[in-house]
């Protein structure tokens, strides 16, 4: 949903699916697939209250700096200060980042999967990564936490 807050201006209601969101922190608004808006979390809200950071789980409003055509559906991804990838299909979003992680000298790429995600989906995953890092090993194990879909490291 989009609230309009007085002396604020437009939010979007949001819910944090992974991590956490930081006031101040960059973000991308993504719709149907496309960049609309790169920009500054401006104002962060629980209720009506001003928060520095909201964690996976709970719901809040964000505002962007300089934006506020917000529409229901919009995607706003987030990363620790960095934007790595963004979408809406989990698979897609995981072979992506696994782009952003792997680094010269890199010999062995982890991924944990979710207590939410079926074992079936993780190792095709698992395969796809494989293909696209012939020169790497690739271990896919079951992590069993329920808040995350993905923890994938390089090294």
């Amino acid at each position: 949903q989009v609230f309009k807050i007085s002396g604020v201006g437009v939010v979007a209601g949001s819910y944090v699916l992974d991590g956490k969101v930081q006031r101040n922190a960059l973000a991308r608004l993504m719709r149907g697939g496309e960049l609309i808006k790169e920009a500054k979390i401006e104002s962060l809200k629980r209720f009506k209250d001003d928060a520095r950071e909201v964690g996976v789980g709970y719901e809040c409003g964000i505002g962007l700096e300089g934006f506020s055509d917000f529409k229901e559906g919009d995607i706003i991804g987030i990363h620790n200060g960095r934007i790595e990838t963004v979408g809406t299909d989990v698979h897609d979003i995981a072979v992506d980042l696994v782009g952003h992680v792997v680094e010269e000298g890199d010999s062995l790429i982890t991924i944990y999967y979710g207590q939410d995600t079926k074992e079936e989906d993780a190792q095709a995953l698992g395969t796809e990564i494989a293909g696209l890092f012939s020169d790497l090993d690739v271990e896919v194990q079951y992590g069993g936490q329920p808040l995350y879909y993905y923890l994938i490291s390089a090294e």
